[in-house]
């Protein structure tokens, strides 16, 4: 008898009430429009970016790509992808490290490489400064992870996008409230991304700090 909303995984077969998720389509939109940005920033035509997909996370990082994919339509840009093992930090560290080797090799490192989840974003940020690419190639993470902010800082991450937690949790209340109040309740709500890049980090980093005290 007591209300369920689910918060970013779902389980639709069961009687919880709905659903708060994050729109991933909407997030691989807004990895294209970073990327047009930098291509102007850089005056590189066509700019040249790699992402790396979760061999294991399936439908979440297909709408990723799918929306990164549609939003560069007409962008000259050229993107190409690579999986990438995330079973253990160790493994996905690896793949990521002969990905980067290979591509050094060839002359062919990306101008951008985006990581479309917290893993991946830590074993690139780590492979880059190991192999001394700081500056040749640029990040675009996920997740605000406390590497990943310090990177930003520093500027070797160029920008990461991370879920709005206040907003996510009040959503779930306002779902709550909606269905004891009426006895009915959406299925599904959906939350956006915040991105998180040098000229935001300094009002985004006391938040956290806060929350952490």
């Amino acid at each position: 008898g007591i209300p369920v909303v689910t918060v970013l995984s779902d389980c639709s077969e069961s009687q919880r009430k709905s659903f708060v998720g994050l729109n991933n389509y909407d997030l691989g939109s807004e990895y294209g429009n970073e990327l047009a940005k930098i291509r102007e920033e850089k005056r590189a035509y066509p700019l040249k970016a790699l992402i790396l997909l979760d061999k294991d996370e399936g439908n979440s990082d297909d709408m990723i790509f799918s929306g990164l994919n549609e939003a560069l339509k007409g962008r000259n840009i050229v993107l190409t992808s690579s999986g990438v093992d995330t079973s253990t930090p160790f493994t996905s560290e690896e793949d990521v490290m002969n990905i980067l080797d290979q591509l050094d090799k060839q002359g062919q490192i990306p101008d951008v490489i985006i990581c479309p989840n917290d893993r991946i974003s830590e074993s690139v940020y780590q492979c880059i400064v190991d192999k001394n690419l700081v500056g040749k190639t640029r990040i675009l993470a996920y997740y605000d992870s406390e590497t990943i902010l310090k990177a930003i800082e520093k500027g070797s991450v160029y920008a990461t996008f991370a879920i709005e937690a206040n907003i996510v949790a009040k959503q779930c209340v306002n779902a709550l409230n909606e269905y004891n109040n009426t006895g009915l309740v959406s299925e599904y709500f959906t939350s956006k991304y915040i991105m998180i890049s040098k000229s935001n980090i300094s009002s985004y980093k006391p938040e956290v700090d806060k929350d952490e005290g």
